[in-house]
């Protein structure tokens, strides 16, 4: 079991989100399953906050190219992360990786989903941060 922190959807927006009336920062959201084959736990490092999120969380009602959240749904987006546990037989543990994860502490990228090692993540003189925009 995982303590996990997530910034959940809350409420549709009109115009633009506000901080604890269309999204909240929660902290007792847990993870309690036990990893499947091909599944990776990973401690989040950095979240993008792009613009077209914003869409996202438009009314069910209006058109967006970009599909919605769910109301009570953890935002999600590109992100950096580190691999703290793993059944993937391709991303060991301890390899910082690139996905499409939550704006939370701790994520679960289920078998099948799109991950990136990023090689020489360590060493290299890039920040983590710039490498998802």
């Amino acid at each position: 079991m995982v303590n996990n922190k997530a910034v959940v959807f809350k409420k549709w927006a009109v115009d633009y989100p506000v901080i604890g009336e269309h999204f909240e920062y929660v902290t007792d959201r847990e993870i309690t399953h036990e990893l499947k084959d091909g599944e990776i736990l990973t401690r989040n490092l950095y979240v993008s906050m792009d613009p077209y999120l914003r869409a996202k969380m438009r009314s069910h009602e209006e058109t967006n190219l970009f599909g919605r959240f769910n109301l009570g749904q953890v935002i999600d987006n590109h992100a950096i992360a580190e691999v703290i546990a793993s059944k993937n037989p391709n991303i060991p543990v301890g390899e910082i990786v690139y996905s499409f994860l939550g704006w939370e502490e701790y994520s679960v990228i289920p078998a099948g989903q799109y991950v990136e090692i990023i090689k020489n993540a360590r060493e290299s003189k890039l920040p983590l941060s710039a490498r998802i925009g």
